[in-house]
């Protein structure tokens, strides 16, 4: 698990827009680019990178709990 830091979350969020994959004009519209830094300035972004071949989902969770309660 990796934090991610300014122009990486700005990016985060656009990328994972619901619909993104539609690309159009939209996408360079002033209203969604502010929207989109004001979520990444207001959030915490986190990279997850999960082994394909192992199940790490208690690892996962056990870092999220001390991810939330700092």
């Amino acid at each position: 698990i990796e934090k991610m830091t300014g122009f990486n979350c700005f990016m985060t969020i656009r990328n994972n827009l619901f619909l993104h994959r539609l690309t159009g004009a939209w996408e360079t519209e002033q209203e969604v680019i502010n929207q989109c830094m004001a979520i990444a300035s207001r959030c915490s972004i986190y990279l997850m990178i999960r082994p394909e071949d192992q199940d790490t989902l208690e690892e996962i969770a056990e870092m999220i709990n001390k991810l939330s309660s700092t």
